[in-house]
This record gives structure tokens, sequence and C-alpha cells, in this order.
């Protein structure tokens, strides 16, 4: 979900107060949002940023003001009500909101859909966190307490994890069924490594018929399809990845494992050593330029694409630059000191984004889920703190991992997300640089590409 806000300056005759606009774009007519995950946080982030200076009632709508908007206020005022009464009653709740408009929730779909959502927000609880007291509940998450479901000691990283991969979306032979085809088994380095054909990125078909290469879109804070999530080149796959580097026009790849690890093949040699070039399929790579800078190396690259055309009778040429980013070395644990790396990697790829209009960034790993989905954690949960001034890994991962399954695929990684948090806000002075609130555009919880938001400053005079 994507939170645009502007600022709209309107004449009136009464007062100046301020509207703010909430749209949540990704909810059929008549139906239900896919997974209520966004959805909730959606409704936390409405509830965060609500003027408090009017006390005038929220307006809700949508088509025609029933299934929709009575789901939507159906789900808000049991939040509500879990905080302060700490249970539910569903039933007489949409019952009474019918006797005063008909057809509140409006399908036994969306009616059912309230209780998933109310059970999913039970059990994931609130786990964002202001930035001023980040430092110190990370480090109290570090403490061991009794878990009253399983009756065990754990941290909260530990408890946190174990709720994310029960309540996660899980993949099956149905909703992978593409990448589990006889024609693609061997186009995946793992075989429980499997994109969901609803999120796949799909190549032109090459001389085997097929579309398919294991990596998935992953949505940022910013933007749909801010990320290619992938598994490393094989050498039967190395033709494929730069056709979908090429294709989808990234300038940017993210290189999280060596070559060979403990003796172990981690990813094929997809580009040539400095002055060289290599040919794979109908792209040429040249490596233009390769440095060492802190924690990883940088290669600049020229992907050259070229093939005979037989219709006109001659051969067609393009070219474009490609940036590798290739981290040194994954950290041996997860301390905080050790992950200064990601925070340079972080700021490069920000500024090369940026000098090439915020293109699809290709990050991969050995099977593209574990390395690589902690860094888009990382990224993504960066890209949130600036603006909203919140931390909130678990419901971060837990929406990119309904894109690509099995995002960060052990506790460790998951708790070295909240201590790259720990050692953003300790280095440098970024703290106070991104603490300083500002009157013009910024984001709230539940952000994300889903969502629109527009705030208007009405003056009345």
């Amino acid at each position: 979900m994507l939170l645009i806000i502007e600022l709209l300056n309107l004449l009136c005759n009464i007062r100046e107060f301020l509207i703010k606009q909430f749209h949540f774009t990704v909810w059929p007519d008549h139906g239900v949002p896919q997974f209520a995950t966004s959805l909730i946080a959606f409704i936390r982030g409405v509830n965060r940023n609500q003027l408090t200076d009017t006390g005038g009632p929220h307006v809700v709508h949508c088509s025609a003001g029933v299934g929709r908007t009575g789901t939507y206020i159906t789900l808000n005022s049991m939040l509500q009500r879990i905080i302060l009464e700490n249970n539910v009653n569903v039933y007489e709740f949409v019952r009474l909101m019918r006797s005063k408009r008909n057809y509140m929730v409006q399908t036994e779909e969306q009616f059912v859909f309230i209780y998933d959502a109310l059970v999913e927000l039970v059990t994931s609880g609130d786990t964002s966190i202001p930035s001023d007291l980040a430092i110190a509940t990370i480090n109290s998450y570090r403490e061991m307490s009794g878990d009253m479901y399983r009756g065990e000691q754990m941290c909260t990283f530990s408890k946190q994890f174990l709720v994310l991969s029960e309540y996660s979306r899980q993949p099956n032979d149905e909703c992978c069924a593409y990448g589990m085809l006889e024609e693609n088994k061997n186009k995946n380095r793992f075989t429980k490594r499997i994109p969901y054909d609803d999120y796949r990125v799909r190549i032109t078909p090459s001389g085997d018929g097929t579309d398919y290469i294991n990596a998935s879109f992953v949505d940022g804070y910013k933007q749909k399809r801010a990320y290619i999530a992938t598994q490393s080149p094989s050498s039967e796959t190395v033709g494929e990845f730069w056709r979908m580097v090429y294709e989808k026009e990234s300038a940017v790849i993210v290189m999280l494992c060596n070559l060979i690890e403990n003796g172990n093949e981690m990813c094929y040699k997809y580009w040539p050593d400095k002055g060289e070039e290599v040919k794979f399929q109908l792209y040429t790579i040249k490596n233009l330029e390769e440095r060492r800078e802190e924690g990883f190396l940088r290669r600049r690259l020229l992907v050259v694409f070229s093939f005979h055309n037989k219709y006109i009778g001659s051969t067609v040429t393009a070219e474009r630059k490609v940036t590798q980013l290739c981290l040194e070395e994954w950290p041996n644990s997860n301390l905080a000191e050790n992950l200064t790396p990601f925070l340079t990697i972080i700021d490069a790829v920000e500024r090369l984004q940026a000098a090439n209009q915020n293109p699809p960034i290709t990050v991969h790993c050995e099977d593209g889920v574990g390395r690589t989905g902690t860094f888009l954690t990382m990224f993504s949960v960066l890209e949130k703190l600036k603006p909203e001034h919140l931390v909130d890994v678990f419901q971060i991962l837990k929406k990119a991992r309904i894109q690509r399954p099995m995002l960060v695929d052990n506790k460790e990684q998951y708790e070295m997300c909240y201590n790259f948090v720990f050692c953003y806000l300790e280095s440098f002075d970024a703290y106070a640089n991104f603490c300083v609130k500002s009157n013009e555009n910024f984001r709230i919880e539940g952000a994300d590409s889903d969502t629109e938001i527009l705030e208007s400053s009405t003056s009345n005079s």
C-alpha cells in the first residue's frame, strides 16, 4: 500500500480545518481482500493518524456504502472493543448496525472474513514500535520469558517468529503449480523454494517454450514490485537470469552470497572479470569497472542484447548498464556491530535507484529466500522508519511472505532485522536526522502499495 499525502488548500467561509482521506485500493466489490494483513495494518494506521481536534465522525464509503463499508466499520469497532473490553461480539454489532443501515456487511464471505481477520489481529498483536522507544524495546526482546501457549521460556524474537511461521501464507502444490511443472523443475535449485504463481516473474519464453524463472516480485514500502527476489543463477539458468534483469529494466543487482561457501556452489559466476566480456544466450555482459567499497564490491556492467531479426534481415542491438553490489561476507553472527555493511550497501542502492527512476531491484542469494528476505526486510523497515518513526519488522515481513514463500527462514535472520534497526539508530546522527518531523509529505502505519492517502488542509474564512 503506497500512501500518498498531498496538502490542498481550499477556501470556505467558516474556519480552517484539516481533512485526511485514506484510500484502501485492493478490495473487490462484494468480495474481501485476498489477505487480512494489509487491511489490519491500514485500520491501525487510520486510527493512529485520526484527527483529535474536531470530534467529528469518520466518513467511510465504498461503492454502495454497505458491504465493504460495513466490514471496515465492524473490524475497526471490534479492534477498539478488544482494547477496551478484551472481548468481541461481531454478530450483535452487525445486527445493531443493520438496524440503522440496511445490508451492512453484505455477504457471508465478508462476515466470515471479519472473524478470520480478528483471529490474525489477536494472534499477531500490535508489533509496531515508536522510534524513540526502539532501542530499549529491542533490548527487552532479548529477555527470556514464559510462553503461555507453549509453556516454555523464549525471547520475544522467538515468539514472534513462531507466530509469523504459523500465520504466514503457506506454499502448496496448487499456488506454486507452475514452478513444479516437469519442464521447470530443473530450473529450481531447491524443490521446496518455489515462487507463488500469482507473484512470479514472467520472462519472454526461450527455446524450451516456458516463461518460468524462480523469481518473485515483492512490494516495497514506497512502491509495488520494488524488488525481484530470486535464487542465484546456475549454469542452466544464467541466460534466463540476464533476460529477466534486462526485460524488467533492473538497474541494480544485490548479491548476498559468495560463489562457493563451505565447498558448495552458492552461485554461478554470471559476470566476467574486469575488462572482459562473456555471452549468455542473447546477452553479452561486459565488466566496465570493479572496485571494493566498505563491506561490498561494486561492479559496473554493460548488458548488450542482440538478435538477428529475420523479418528485416539485420541484427538488432540494444544495451543497458547494470550495477552489481556484492556483499563480501554474510555476517557470522547477527549482532548489531556486524551489520554496518548493510547500512552502506542500502545507501548505495538508494542512490543508484534514484538515479535510474526506481526500477525493480534484483536481490539474490542461494535460494532467494533466507538472506534475500532478510535484506528486503531491512530495506523496507528502514524506508518505513524514516518518515513514520515506527519499526514493525513483523508486519513488513508478513506482507512480503504473501508474495514469496518463507522469506527470512530462521529466527536468527529475523532477529538480525531487529539488530539492523538497532545498528541504524546508534550509527552516526541518523536518529537525530529522521526524528525531526516535517509538516510536509509523510506516511502512516499500514503504508504499502495498496493504499493511497490524501490530506487536505481546508481553510474557511
